[in-house]
């Protein structure tokens, strides 16, 4: 296992700055998803630490020790990409055996981890084949078997399962959790699907523009995101944002959008500090599953009356679309027996609600 240990860490192409002043630790056998949308910087990061890209600044410290000196095939580094890099002229015998080839195994041993971790991919009945006659999801076993057998201390994928179908996905997702528990590697993984990140990391980076937006555990990442672009990219189905203003005072404030929808409750001691302001341009973020259905007010609760205009099933959960005035706004029916057209409530706790900035997007409350 390796820590990683990146330092204000720049990166030009040009006078494009792919990624801006980044500080990033990553402790020994953890797992760590790096998240953003396409061009965030998340892809070079990782080619940084592998010593595919130099950073233009900053230090990259790998226990301890900076990598700047460090080359490629000393830094014991595994690789798993996209487009899987199998040498498909061979067979997938040698390809899970190629690398501990390099190493100077001998052959028992070789023979011995090969058959194990093509057991273990369930690649068996395939050793004898040529990589290129592989379907796409065996290609993607043996992508990481080959990678995953020589043990490296660092292992780096780079969005690996974005080419398999769905169930796959969620099958490799767990194989791979399993195989980082099995060889307590130190995984780095590149990604834009929040569900991969959120099912699989011990913490989350996630990545804009080049910067680090936020990093910590999932769940912390998810039920405290700091800033209204963490809210929405991080959660399935996504935060609903009413964007409108502010208005705080003393002992009650209110939300009012851009659309007219009022929106009162009680001041919190942040919203009380910021009481003296006339109005703050803003948005506020309700998670689908913190909005009930219900066919009457509470009294302790937030209210707002639509009416549903779509149902959605989404496996075992139904998503309502709820017209409010001139918004749509998403909720889990619980109860399983909404119907589209129903006049309903839909009641949520002043707690449940994020407030965010709208000159900066950071979290008000």
């Amino acid at each position: 296992m390796s820590d990683i240990h990146l330092i204000k860490v720049s990166k030009f192409f040009d006078n494009f700055q792919a990624v801006k002043n980044l500080d990033l630790e990553i402790g020994n056998g953890e797992f760590v998803a790096l998240l953003g949308p396409s061009g965030c910087g998340k892809t070079t990061t990782m080619n940084m630490i592998a010593g595919l890209e130099h950073p233009t600044s900053g230090n990259i410290l790998i226990d301890s020790k900076d990598t700047s000196s460090i080359r490629i095939q000393d830094r014991n580094i595994g690789f798993v990409f996209q487009n899987y890099a199998i040498f498909t002229h061979l067979t997938v015998y040698k390809n899970l055996s190629y690398g501990l080839e390099v190493q100077g195994y001998d052959k028992a041993s070789i023979d011995d981890k090969v058959q194990k971790m093509a057991k273990r991919m369930s690649i068996s009945h395939r050793l004898d084949q040529p990589a290129a006659s592989l379907s796409v999801n065996e290609l993607q076993k043996l992508a990481i078997g080959r990678s995953a057998i020589v043990e490296p201390k660092i292992f780096l994928l780079d969005e690996p399962l974005s080419n398999l179908d769905a169930s796959f996905r969620a099958y490799m997702r767990s194989e791979l959790k399993l195989l980082q528990r099995e060889f307590g590697q130190t995984m780095v993984y590149v990604t834009h699907d929040q569900i991969e990140a959120m099912s699989l990391a011990d913490k989350i980076a996630i990545m804009n523009e080049g910067s680090l937006i936020q990093y910590g555990p999932p769940l912390e990442v998810y039920n405290n995101p700091n800033s209204k672009f963490v809210s929405y990219f991080v959660g399935s189905p996504k935060i609903n944002l009413l964007e409108g203003h502010l208005i705080p005072n003393s002992d009650s404030s209110s939300f009012v959008t851009n659309k007219d929808l009022a929106i009162s409750f009680p001041s919190n001691e942040k919203l009380k500090q910021l009481s003296n302001s006339e109005k703050l341009g803003a948005s506020i973020g309700i998670r689908p599953q913190n909005i009930k259905l219900s066919s009457k007010e509470s009294d302790k609760d937030i209210n707002l009356r639509g009416q549903i205009k779509i149902i959605e099933r989404i496996g075992a959960k139904r998503l309502a679309h709820v017209q409010v005035d001139n918004h749509m706004i998403t909720c889990i029916d619980d109860s399983g027996t909404a119907s589209q057209h129903e006049n309903v409530i839909m009641t949520f706790s002043p707690e449940s609600f994020f407030l965010f900035s709208e000159e900066n997007g950071n979290r008000l409350i």
